[in-house]
């Protein structure tokens, strides 16, 4: 019998396993990432295309205003995008968006708890992603 030197076993079991360590998102990344898109869907055509209805409810929210938070849903549809093809810099763009929102919507008097809800769902996207961070590019 040929004699199997432990060495070469552990290496030829390390380079499979790299090999192995294929790019899955697995179900709850794919799903919140997925609910991301959709609500910034929803969000931007809702702020885009109802914005005069939007403007004629609020008290102080000017038109501008609601036309530029459309675009930062749409922004954020990218950036939703390109998170599902691994890119890690899409994870900060929509970081540094939800932060814009959450300032946005203090200023005009959403109040400081209900604007966090935002941040709290950026910070579940990023347990989801932790798992995951190497394949991110």
């Amino acid at each position: 019998m040929k004699r199997v030197n432990k060495k070469s076993v552990k290496k030829a079991v390390s380079q499979r396993t790299k090999t192995n360590d294929v790019q899955k998102r697995g179900f709850w990344l794919t799903f919140w990432m997925c609910l991301i898109l959709t609500v910034n869907i929803v969000s931007s055509l809702f702020y885009l295309f109802g914005a005069e209805d939007i403007y004629k409810l609020s008290v102080n929210l000017p038109i501008g205003l609601i036309y530029l938070l459309g675009l930062v849903c749409l922004t954020n549809v990218v950036f939703a995008l390109f998170l599902l093809t691994w890119k890690k810099w899409a994870f900060y763009g929509i970081v540094i968006l939800t932060t814009f929102n959450l300032i946005v919507n203090i200023i005009i008097g959403q109040g400081f708890l209900g604007s966090l809800i935002s941040e709290f769902l950026v910070l579940i996207l990023y347990l989801f992603m932790s798992s995951k961070w190497r394949f991110f590019k």
